[in-house]
């Protein structure tokens, strides 16, 4: 994709980056991040949204989608994983959102905990609207 994007757009420079290497400062009017951040574990969040602030300009917006699951189904796991032995947080799903398929790690946080990582990262909440198992937001730098 990367490949493609510099064909097409040879003058807009393109590189691959882990979300938690973003260096950009001040870059970008907006970050949209869709359909990611279920594969980010709890403690790289923080610095996830701490990256995306800096790289906004002051007037920036993020758009981020949060994917949401049965939280039954999830604490089930957790409790199941837990007696097995294995280190895990609330939310951490080794399953992905269909237990049938086996879509590997994801991690669900609580609203509670994305609205409070948001605000620590310098984020505002303008918009949260629910639509196809997602948090779909829009917030700007504070």
């Amino acid at each position: 994709m990367l490949a493609q994007a510099a064909r097409k757009h040879p003058d807009v420079p393109v590189s691959l980056a882990p979300l938690t290497g973003i260096d950009a400062v001040g870059a970008f009017g907006g970050v949209i991040c869709v359909d990611a951040m279920e594969y980010v574990p709890p403690e790289e969040w923080p610095i996830v949204l701490s990256a995306f602030h800096r790289a906004l300009e002051p007037a920036g917006l993020l758009y981020l989608t949060v994917e949401e699951a049965d939280r039954a189904e999830l604490d089930r796991e957790f409790e199941q994983l837990r007696r097995a032995g294995h280190p895990v947080v609330p939310g951490e799903s080794i399953q992905g959102p269909d237990p049938r398929e086996d879509d590997g790690y994801h991690f669900y946080p609580s609203s509670g905990s994305v609205d409070g990582w948001l605000r620590d990262a310098g984020f505002e909440v303008l918009v949260d609207e629910p639509g196809d198992d997602y948090r779909h937001l829009i917030a700007r730098r504070a």
